[in-house]
């Protein structure tokens, strides 16, 4: 019986000792894997930057609940970890002999159970890593195609806003030319600054005649007491006076010197860039009222996948 007891608690302490250091292979590749996990949520789980995009909060809200998740996954990963390495060295420093049978195989129930707890956290570990990725992707095009979507409606506004102007402008001048060309009187006014250029030039003549004359000292062009140098600087002011009137003159003869028909046509010219301008502006904004409900969808989109 003695030795009957012996071979029995060797073979017991054989099985324990052959399960144990099983278990204790497969935990050590298991810490592998969640050191790997640990290192890894520690390397990714970095602090997020503050983002100015207010219409993605929800997303980033929910991807933050994806990365809580995942790093408690790895802690209590970690607690199991270790808590199955507390027990594997109580294990081997357990004597079968010593301990009841029920006590012995309630603690390799326990251990199955780790075990199979353990792998449930790996699942749900891979879960939460791909969980984050998709978010992290879902976010990253979404801020992407925001940001290209905004860039298209500030760019459509500000070439419409161009072409406005270049199309009040080109409607200011068409306007100011038909007004020129609807001149009322047009040859009686041409012929006014005509006549007028014709008296200003008679004028200055004279005024050369007389001055010659007081320069001979011709006594006739003086008045009682006046001097010739008095005289000659009167005329002087005049003949500067009628010089100035005479360029006035000129640049009025030519300001009047213009085909009506052909300022017609080019204010019709003008009209018709601007009726272009126009209708370049409204395709624009046609555009960019496609940009603005392409964000929106954008803002839509995201909401929904938060």
């Amino acid at each position: 019986i003695a030795a009957h007891e012996e071979s029995l608690d060797s073979a017991l302490r054989t099985q324990l000792e052959e399960a144990v250091a099983k278990t204790q292979q497969s935990l050590q590749v298991r810490a592998e894997a969640v050191r790997e996990a640990s290192a890894l949520s520690q390397h990714r789980l970095q602090p997020l930057p503050i983002l100015d995009f207010q219409s993605f909060d929800r997303s980033f809200a929910s991807f933050k609940i994806a990365r809580e998740s995942w790093e408690k996954v790895v802690r209590d990963s970690e607690l199991l970890h270790h808590d199955m390495e507390r027990q594997l060295i109580d294990l081997r420093a357990a004597r079968p002999s010593s301990v009841e049978p029920h006590v012995y195989k309630e603690r390799l129930l326990a251990a199955e159970r780790t075990y199979a707890d353990m792998k449930a956290l790996r699942e749900q570990h891979a879960a939460a890593e791909a969980e984050a990725r998709t978010k992290q992707s879902q976010a990253d095009s979404s801020s992407s195609e925001y940001r290209r979507a905004s860039e298209d409606v500030k760019r459509f506004e500000d070439e419409i806003s161009s072409l406005r102007l270049q199309k009040a402008e080109k409607e200011t001048q068409a306007t100011k030319l038909r007004h020129k060309a609807n001149t009322p009187s047009l040859d009686a006014m041409k012929q006014q600054a005509a006549t007028s250029v014709e008296n200003n030039l008679a004028q200055a003549r004279e005024l050369q005649v007389i001055g010659q004359r007081v320069q001979q000292g011709d006594p006739d062009y003086l008045r009682h007491g006046e001097t010739r140098d008095q005289k000659i600087a009167e005329l002087t002011q005049k003949l500067a006076q009628l010089k100035k009137e005479h360029a006035q003159l000129l640049q009025q003869q030519k300001d009047l010197n213009f085909d009506p028909i052909q300022l017609g046509e080019q204010a019709s010219r003008l009209e018709a860039e601007a009726s272009e301008l126009g209708f370049r502006a409204g395709d624009l904004e046609r555009k960019r009222q496609d940009a603005d409900r392409a964000v929106a969808d954008r803002v839509g989109r995201s909401s929904r996948d938060a």
